[in-house]
């Protein structure tokens, strides 16, 4: 019986070593998952906006942010509103968004304002009030499922840490439809343009567009242009140009960069692209744009138009029809 006793205290000494070991490697393996996702996760982040109706920008608002249930989001369908269709009657604030002041009036920002909430992570609704003696009406935009940075993600798609400008109207309406939003991407670029010529210059040259590419990409057919030289880009994308002069056709601008910084070369901010040509898709079109002369005739009015432009650095900004901007490769003029 002792043989037997001393057996069964070594099987209960290894089995306990056994168990111990396996406890020590739960544990290990815990927190390597742990750390892990915690280098996954980026911290929360703030977001901002702005909200914009008939009379301008707004920032007379009541603006939360809330939680609120979905009580079909187990559901499998392809319908963003069937899915994602919020139970309002357990809509929770979580926070009211603070009105914050533009004091960096180099950025060219158009508002003086925005709006500013401080947890991405915890708000899956916005509610904006719009309360005056007349009437009320409320905005809700749920970010319907969608990652919650989506929050940070402007409608350019490349997040420029630009607050959304959102067109106010009554009702709910969900986050991946209004990134999507023809008007509202049209406002935002529209809003926006002086900051994205002043201040957008790295690559790639296109600014895309989340639903489809207007122009996929523009080029300069020389590096260096001299005096008499015509100065032509080279269009790739399925653009409609309709061919009337003051019509729809897509916009040009020359940029020359100084100081640091890219600003307008050209009096006016901006000119139609082919003007008078006809209608046609552009794919693959190159088209002359300015003819560079010592000495202008102003008397004489000439297609591609005929400038004085100083020597430097330049680059040409092209724009779809609503705004989306498209930029060269930079160029020489000596």
């Amino acid at each position: 019986m002792a043989g037997h006793t001393s057996t069964y205290k070594i099987i209960d000494v290894r089995m306990k070593i056994k168990a111990t070991y396996i406890q020590y490697l739960l544990i290990a393996t815990f927190q390597l998952f742990w750390t892990l996702s915690s280098i996954a996760q980026p911290g929360d982040r703030a977001f901002s906006f702005v909200t914009f109706d008939g009379s301008g920008y707004r920032n007379d608002f009541k603006v939360y942010s809330c939680s609120v249930n979905y009580p079909n989001s187990s559901m499998v369908s392809d319908s963003l509103e069937l899915v994602w269709k919020p139970d309002l009657k357990t809509i929770k604030i979580v926070d009211t968004l603070q009105l914050v002041k533009v004091t960096n009036d180099s950025m060219d920002f158009p508002h003086p304002y925005y709006y500013q909430g401080s947890s991405c992570s915890k708000t899956n609704i916005l509610m904006i009030i719009r309360n005056d003696k007349y009437d009320k009406d409320t905005m809700l935009i749920t970010t319907a499922g969608a990652d919650p940075y989506a929050l940070l993600v402007s409608p350019d798609g490349i997040g420029h840490s630009l607050p959304f400008i959102y067109p106010y109207r009554k009702g709910l309406f969900y986050l991946q439809r209004l990134m999507t939003d023809r008007s509202a991407k049209s406002l935002f670029y529209g809003a926006y343009r002086s900051y994205f010529l002043s201040y957008y210059s790295t690559y790639p040259k296109v600014i895309p567009n989340l639903s489809e590419a207007y122009i996929s990409y523009s080029r300069m057919t020389k590096k260096t242009y001299s005096s008499n030289d015509t100065i032509s880009i080279t269009l790739t994308g399925r653009v409609l140009n309709n061919g009337g002069c003051g019509g729809g056709s897509i916009l040009w601008t020359l940029q020359k960069y100084e100081n640091e910084r890219w600003i307008i070369a050209i009096e006016n901010c901006c000119q139609q692209m082919d003007c008078g040509v006809g209608p046609s898709i552009l794919n693959n079109t190159t088209i002359p744009l300015i003819l560079l002369k010592d000495k202008i005739n102003s008397s004489i009015a000439t297609y591609p138009m005929q400038r004085e432009i100083s020597k430097g650095r330049y680059r040409f900004v092209v724009y779809d029809d609503i705004y989306q901007m498209y930029f060269s490769d930079e160029f020489s003029i000596e």
